[in-house]
C-alpha cells in the first residue's frame, strides 16, 4: 500500500510542478490595448544603411546632382524618369552620424527618425536653391535582432524594414521554449554608446505599451530559462497532465484508506 501512495504522491508533485497554463499564455486579461498606443520611434544610429530617394515635377531641376548618381537615379534613368519612379540608393551612416550625399556633402542624420531625416534633406535641398518643392524619402534599409537564451532556435535574425516586435523576433526564433520565462524577458539595448536593460513581462497585455515592445537596431531578447525539466512535453508528462485530476483523487483516496488501515 505504502509503495502505491509514494508512487501517486510523485505523480501528483510532477503534475503540479510543472507550468501552469497562466504563466505560458500571452497578453492575459480582458481585451488588448490600442495597438497604435504603443511607443515606437526608431532614430537612426551609426552604420545603418538608408535607402534614399529624391525626386520633383521638373526634372531638369534635378541635372546638378546627376554625378553617376542623383540620390539613388543613374544618369541612364534620366529619359525615363517619372516622379513614381523607385530607383534609390542606399548610403551607411558613418560613424560621426553623417551620410555623404551628391552636391549636398556630409548630412548629419543620426538621432533622427526617417521622417525626421527625410524633411532635413528636404529642407536643405530648398535652402540651396537646387530644387523648390524636393520630395524625399529616406528608409531604413534593415537591421538585425539577437534572440538568446530559452527559445527553440536562437540566433541572429534580419529585420526587413524599420518595423518589428519583440513578439516578431520570438516567432522568428521558433517561439519560446517550455522552460522559457515569459514574465521575465529581458531586452538589451545601445543607444549613443549607452546600454540599458529592461525586463518585460509577455503575460501582460500592457506589454504592448512598453517602448521596448518594438525593438530597435542590435536588440538583444535573451530569455530566462525557468528551470522546468526537459521532461515537459514527452509523452509521460502529457499523460499525467491529461490525467492530473483523476490522479489526484486517486492520491486522495489511498491516504483515506491508508489512514483507516492505521487506525
Amino acid at each position: 500500500m505504502k509503495y502505491i501512495l509514494a508512487l501517486l504522491s510523485l505523480i501528483t508533485i510532477l503534475s503540479t510542478s510543472c507550468v501552469s497554463q497562466k504563466e505560458i499564455v500571452y497578453f492575459q486579461g480582458m481585451g488588448l490595448p490600442n495597438q497604435d498606443s504603443a511607443q515606437y520611434n526608431i532614430k537612426i544610429q551609426d552604420d545603418d544603411v538608408l535607402n534614399i530617394f529624391l525626386s520633383t515635377k521638373n526634372k531638369e531641376l534635378l541635372e546638378p546632382f546627376y554625378n553617376n548618381m542623383v540620390l539613388g537615379m543613374s544618369k541612364d534613368l534620366r529619359s525615363a524618369y517619372t516622379i513614381d519612379t523607385e530607383d534609390a540608393a542606399d548610403y551607411r551612416v558613418e560613424r560621426d552620424s553623417t551620410i555623404m550625399l551628391p552636391v549636398l556633402g556630409a548630412v548629419k542624420l543620426g538621432g533622427l527618425t526617417t521622417d525626421e531625416a527625410s524633411r532635413k534633406i528636404a529642407q536643405i535641398v530648398k535652402d540651396k536653391g537646387y530644387i523648390h518643392d524636393p520630395i524625399v524619402r529616406v528608409k531604413l534599409k534593415g537591421f538585425t535582432v539577437s534572440v538568446m537564451g530559452a527559445v527553440k532556435h536562437p540566433g541572429v535574425y534580419n529585420v526587413n524594414g524599420e518595423r518589428t516586435t519583440v513578439l516578431d523576433a520570438l516567432s522568428q526564433a521558433g517561439d519560446l521554449k517550455v522552460s522559457g520565462k515569459r514574465t521575465n524577458v529581458a531586452i538589451l539595448r545601445e543607444y549613443d554608446k549607452k546600454r540599458s536593460v529592461k525586463k518585460i513581462d509577455l503575460t501582460k497585455r500592457e506589454v504592448i505599451n512598453s517602448p521596448y515592445y518594438y525593438l530597435h537596431q542590435h536588440d538583444v531578447v535573451y530569455v530566462e530559462d525557468n528551470g522546468v525539466s526537459s521532461a515537459s512535453g514527452s509523452p509521460f508528462y502529457n499523460f499525467i497532465k491529461s490525467n492530473q485530476a483523476i490522479f489526484g483523487v486517486g492520491v486522495s483516496l489511498v491516504s483515506l484508506m491508508t489512514s483507516l488501515l492505521v487506525h
